[in-house]
């Protein structure tokens, strides 16, 4: 006699929902974050979790969460697991506003593993199926909030650049400022990785330096290394590089903003300042060539008509700020 496995009803599916809910918020409040849960209907955001400040209020600082809960949701894929999804949750959970983490939870052993969901990240196919990569290692625990607020900032390479820009700022500002500074180079010889530090000055190159930063690169020259951290740099030798102990070379390089600089300050004080007003629009006087009665009549016309426009423009600009 055959027998069937029972399927699982909608009750039972609902309380597996529910016991993986419960297991996140319990992590969660173990890490101290504030966690909401989406009572309403919702396209693909089970919750949201809010990281606290040092006094113990609400941060501002949110992410989205889509909690998956059952044995089913943990496929392998090598080492790690692979989740599978459908387009329309990729595609809002991509427009989000806030970090979207995608949490597996099974109530079987109890094992929690998150991603942040990145299109970058995903692996899509036909007919907009998509799979995403959850390695194993990344399980959610109370110690896991630093991992989490360290993902928040999207790692896509874009978003990096633009994050990179931003936070090199001040540090164009100067340079357009100065006009030139200098850079140096540090280039171990003997290590794999060959480039490790890098410093600005502004006043000669071998001055005190007003930025430094420490790095570890391998690369087949110093271009490599502007390529990667100062892409906004036009930069030429000062001098033939310098080794003083025969393991380093000191590369010294005369710099300025190159277009992407220059085109970044310009966005930058658009940001500030908002743009320049733009030149009032104007009905061109007649050129030298030859008009009939009817032609100077018309430019006339339009042009009186014109003037009446900015008249009655100005007014109302001026009723509106008594």
């Amino acid at each position: 006699m055959e027998t069937m496995a029972a399927k699982p009803t909608q009750g039972s599916t609902d309380t597996t929902a529910q016991i993986g809910v419960n297991a996140v918020e319990s992590i969660f409040l173990q890490m101290n974050w504030i966690f909401r849960r989406q009572l309403e209907s919702d396209v693909g955001i089970d919750a949201h979790a809010e990281t606290r400040d040092a006094e113990g209020n609400p941060s501002g600082q949110l992410v989205a969460i889509q909690i998956k809960s059952g044995a089913s949701f943990f496929r392998k894929r090598g080492d790690d697991y692979v989740f599978y999804g459908e387009k329309r949750h990729l595609d809002y959970w991509d427009k989000h506003c806030l970090p979207v983490l995608l949490v597996l939870h099974n109530p079987e052993d109890g094992m929690t593993l998150w991603q942040r969901v990145e299109r970058h990240l995903v692996t899509e196919g036909k007919d907009g199926a998509w799979s995403i990569t959850i390695p194993k290692w990344r399980t959610l625990t109370a110690e896991t909030a630093c991992s989490i607020l360290d993902s928040i900032p999207r790692s896509d390479p874009e978003s990096d650049r633009r994050n990179r820009m931003t936070l090199d700022a001040a540090l164009i500002r100067r340079v357009g400022e100065e006009g030139t500074a200098f850079v140096t180079i540090d280039e171990w010889v003997n290590k794999s990785l060959n480039f490790r530090d890098a410093s600005i000055a502004f006043d000669e190159h071998d001055g005190s330096a007003a930025y430094a930063v420490e790095f570890y690169m391998r690369a087949p020259n110093p271009s490599r290394v502007f390529d990667w951290l100062f892409p906004w740099l036009e930069f030429a030798y000062l001098d033939m590089p310098q080794d003083d102990n025969g393991e380093v070379i000191a590369h010294v390089f005369e710099v300025k903003l190159n277009a992407l600089g220059k085109a970044f300050l310009l966005l930058d004080s658009y940001y500030t300042d908002g743009a320049e007003p733009s030149p009032e629009a104007e009905i061109d006087e007649p050129t030298g060539e030859i008009w009939d009665e009817d032609e100077v009549a018309q430019f006339q016309f339009a042009k009186a008509q014109q003037e009446d426009w900015e008249a009655e423009a100005q007014e109302r600009w001026e009723d509106e700020r008594e």
